[in-house]
């Protein structure tokens, strides 16, 4: 587990091996930001690319690849811009939390093909969020993947009650079908 200072920087190529999240911040205090310098993070497969906490981080022009819980994990106000991720083993993206509000999202698809047990591009939920996903080729997206919306599937498994989806601006440039609202 990572603890970052505020306005902590990772640099390029920075890898981590820990068994259960790749860059995860569990600051005590909800203003501290996050952010990262642009650069490719290479994530064991045990690894997903976190900021789940109130305050609202931002990373920018950074690639995270092969992970098998979510490329990237957002919630409340994040930023995500310029970033890239495939979704060979889980989802892109994902936006488990209903309660999550105002995030912003432009994520270019990585070639997400050969990977196993998963049918999810990015998963959905909350209120307010803009997200744009693209690919640079179509074929990356391998057919039958999906856009969940209002939904517990993929990393969203974990949480309770019921999922919801207000007010969602998505533009989906890529094959994967939309699901829910």
């Amino acid at each position: 587990m990572l603890s970052m200072p505020n306005n902590t920087a990772f640099p390029d190529g920075f890898v981590v091996t820990d068994s259960l999240d790749a860059l995860r911040d569990y600051a005590a205090k909800d203003d501290v930001k996050v952010k990262m310098k642009p650069g490719t993070y290479l994530l064991d497969e045990a690894s997903d690319h976190h900021f789940i906490r109130a305050s609202q981080d931002r990373v920018i022009n950074s690639e995270v690849r092969d992970c098998v819980a979510a490329g990237f994990n957002i919630g409340n106000g994040d930023v995500v811009e310029n970033c890239r991720a495939n979704a060979r083993y889980a989802e892109a993206l994902s936006c488990p939390y209903s309660r999550s509000q105002g995030a912003r999202v432009d994520l270019a698809i990585l070639d997400s093909r050969g990977g196993l047990a998963n049918t999810i591009l990015a998963t959905i939920n909350g209120e307010g969020h803009k997200v744009r996903l693209h690919t640079s080729n179509a074929a990356f997206v391998p057919a039958g993947f999906s856009i969940e919306m209002a939904t517990r599937k993929g990393y969203a498994y974990y949480q309770k009650g019921g999922q919801a989806a207000r007010d969602i601006t998505l533009h989906n440039d890529t094959p994967a079908r939309i699901v829910g609202p």
